[in-house]
């Protein structure tokens, strides 16, 4: 009996779930099967399953679509192996990954989960030729929910398409991914932490990503992403309560990552307009803003537009004075007093003699 399943979770075909089970296959650490998932995908799935004619690999076709959170508890449910790797049929693993999981895992016997951080690329990917040193962070027993709430939201936590977990702390904590939130896997992580699971995280890329028109996230729109996070949020506040109320993250918290939204979207150009189109959707999801929070948030993102490319060189003097005056046409409100603070911590450092005379504009 191999120790190691690897569970590949397919939908989409065309070539992609090739390279998918080809970098499963080729993993140096070979005591594997690989099982691929067939969501009840439109694609012939089978055909490039079929084209391996490998002994390792099985697979299994839904008899209906069960979506990705479904279909990763069904794996769970059919994982008869030691530890279980959960896979995205459009990803690629280097060739290195298990080996490094397993091998941390079977040094540590308290670690239930491991997981990796990720190249995000698009079309084929450079592989690495050389594996890197190890280098990761443990958290123990509730400390992974810890650091999530003191502020370090989306992107601290491992994800869910790199992580290979031990099969018997599925069973010991009845742990599965919530078919009705869109924080499936963060909030499967919580419950695996709340209840005493180790968590490493690696901060080396052992799996790729790949970004293709078809898999992009249909919410373009940036202030629709904005408050889609900021519903993400209060799902994650209202499951972490479900667990123990001393997690609650406090709604100072909450308005921070509001604020640094709000930063954000100015930088990327969005009118005064938009922005007031904003605040009034977070004051429906239940957080006013002040009108002085607000306009200071409004002035930081519209002041690092150009002030910051300003100090690295990537921005001439006129570009500056054109940017500036186009955040006024736009209706965003400029604080001098910033702005002069950030010509003290962008300019002057490396331009003290040409910063002093534009500092009073």
């Amino acid at each position: 009996m191999p120790r190691v399943t690897v569970a590949v979770l397919a939908y989409y075909g065309g070539g992609l779930l090739t390279e998918a089970i080809a970098s499963a296959l080729a993993q140096t650490y070979t005591d594997i099967k690989v099982v691929v998932y067939d969501d009840c995908s439109p694609y012939d799935l089978k055909k490039e399953v079929d084209a391996f004619h490998d002994p390792r690999l099985y697979y299994v076709r839904n008899e209906k679509n069960l979506g990705v959170w479904g279909n990763t508890n069904k794996a769970m449910d059919l994982c008869d192996t030691e530890y279980l790797h959960t896979f995205h049929g459009d990803d690629v693993m280097f060739s290195w990954m298990l080996d490094e999981c397993v091998s941390i895992m079977d040094d540590n016997s308290d670690i239930g989960i491991v997981s990796t951080s990720c190249w995000f690329l698009e079309g084929s990917y450079p592989h690495p030729t050389k594996r890197s040193e190890r280098a990761g962070v443990l958290y123990r027993t509730k400390e992974y929910i810890w650091v999530y709430c003191k502020g370090m939201y989306g992107g601290s936590g491992p994800l869910v398409s790199s992580t290979v977990l031990r099969k018997d702390i599925l069973h010991r904590y009845n742990l599965r991914y919530g078919l009705n939130s869109s924080m499936a896997d963060f909030n499967f992580f919580f419950e695996a932490n709340h209840f005493g699971v180790s968590i490493y995280l690696s901060k080396i890329p052992l799996v790729a990503y790949r970004k293709y028109s078809f898999h992009r996230n249909s919410q373009t729109d940036p202030i629709k992403k904005i408050c889609g996070q900021l519903r993400n949020f209060t799902s994650i506040r209202d499951f972490l309560m479900s667990l123990d109320a001393s997690y609650v993250v406090s709604n100072t918290i909450k308005e921070q990552h509001v604020i640094a939204s709000v930063v954000n979207l100015v930088v990327d150009g969005v009118t005064r307009e938009s922005l007031n189109e904003c605040r009034c959707i977070f004051a429906e999801e239940g957080l006013n803003i002040s009108d002085e929070t607000f306009l200071e948030a409004v002035s930081t993102g519209a002041i690092s537009r150009f002030v910051r490319p300003l100090g690295t060189g990537k921005m001439s003097l006129g570009d500056y004075l054109t940017e500036r005056q186009s955040c006024l046409e736009r209706g965003l409100q400029l604080s001098l007093e910033k702005e002069l603070q950030y010509f003290r911590m962008y300019i002057m450092p490396r331009r003290i003699a040409k910063a002093m005379p534009f500092a009073a504009i």
